[in-house]
């Protein structure tokens, strides 16, 4: 039985327990986001942060199920010193394959992941780790072990009567993604001969790495998310099409311009399986930065006759700037602050002067 250890963060202590991924702030991915900066000129240049939201969403989904559905065999995922592992790191591993940029800068899928500018003679378990989450992620979005199912994927595009062996086709590429052994089998022995011949390190054995990835990936459903996020790249590489910029966010569906996002789940009572918040965030890009527009934030209740979500009541309903202003002036609202903690880094909040700004657009 595996010891959970915080993913995050320098300092980790090793011992028997495993630590995950190294840290994004001074380890062996930080210094790769430098190498690919860009001017943002478009909503397109956000390729990166929108599908680190988006694997956001779908983590604080997975979250709620575990939660909701006593999923004890998965619960030490929802500890708090996990949730920058869970969130932030593999969403930005995530969020930098689809887009292209930082350690998946120009890396074709037959190539593997390393980390320039680092120290591989320095590196920890954690190290190791990152090393593996990142090959995983590549292979899982970019590789080509999935020819069958991208096939079956093209062809639904212009023919949706085979519905059901569509499905079954996705269902089988979420089982063949979930087993980081297999996914990575023919790179590993590659990634380490590169090690072993670039850095003289002659004692490379990634057993353990795969092993701590692997519970990532079986804890948060990771595998049928890939698939989706494999499936949206190759849309967007097709046409550019803002809609198809990443998994979960719906475009174009108000006169603002607005992607509206799929909600993001929260539960903080002991009636999980009953209760929960939802929160709608809507995002828009303006001036070289992409910012919050608009949030809903209600709470639901489950119906057991319907078995169906329904919201109980509106907590935030943001439809203009004294509502946007209200709920940024109250730091210590907690429900305000869940969502923007989580997003930090990857969208700003407006100013009245933005604000206003967007409300002439539209007049």
């Amino acid at each position: 039985m595996f010891k959970k250890k915080c993913l995050f963060g320098g300092g980790l202590g090793l011992g028997s327990s495993i630590a995950i991924f190294a840290s994004i702030s001074s380890d062996v991915i930080a210094t790769e986001g430098d190498i690919t900066t860009k001017p943002k000129n478009s909503i397109h240049d956000f390729r990166s942060e929108l599908n680190q939201i988006a694997w956001d969403r779908a983590c604080s989904e997975e979250e709620f199920d575990i939660k909701s559905n006593n999923e004890k065999k998965y619960s030490w995922i929802l500890n708090d010193k996990y949730k920058d592992s869970r969130t932030k790191v593999i969403g930005k591993a995530i969020g930098d394959c689809v887009a292209g940029e930082g350690a998946f800068a120009k890396k074709p899928p037959e190539d593997i992941i390393t980390f320039e500018r680092t120290n591989p003679e320095t590196y920890g378990p954690e190290n190791w780790n990152a090393v593996i989450l990142y090959n995983y992620v590549h292979e899982a979005i970019n590789g080509t072990a999935f020819g069958e199912y991208d096939k079956a994927f093209d062809e639904k595009i212009d023919d949706v009567n085979d519905l059901p062996g569509f499905f079954l086709k996705m269902v089988e590429c979420a089982e063949q993604m979930s087993d980081v052994r297999k996914v990575l089998e023919n790179k590993l022995k590659t990634i380490e001969e590169f090690y072993k011949n670039e850095y003289s390190l002659k004692n490379i054995d990634l057993t353990k790495a795969v092993q701590d990835i692997q519970q990532y990936v079986s804890a948060l459903g990771l595998a049928a998310t890939l698939r989706d996020f494999r499936n949206q790249k190759r849309h967007y590489d097709r046409n550019k099409s803002p809609d198809k910029l990443t998994i979960d966010l719906r475009w174009g569906f108000n006169e603002r311009g607005e992607a509206l996002s799929m909600p993001f789940y929260r539960t903080d009572t002991k009636d999980a399986a009953n209760k929960r918040l939802s929160y709608e965030p809507n995002f828009r890009y303006h001036n070289g930065h992409l910012y919050i527009s608009g949030l809903d934030i209600a709470t639901e209740r489950f119906i057991q006759e319907t078995g169906k979500w329904e919201a109980d009541s509106y907590l935030v309903f943001i439809t203009e700037w004294s509502k946007f202003s209200e709920i940024q002036d109250e730091s210590t609202k907690s429900e305000f602050r869940w969502l923007t903690d989580r997003l930090k880094g990857l969208v700003e909040m407006p100013s009245e002067e933005v604000w206003n700004k967007w409300q002439k657009e539209i007049k």
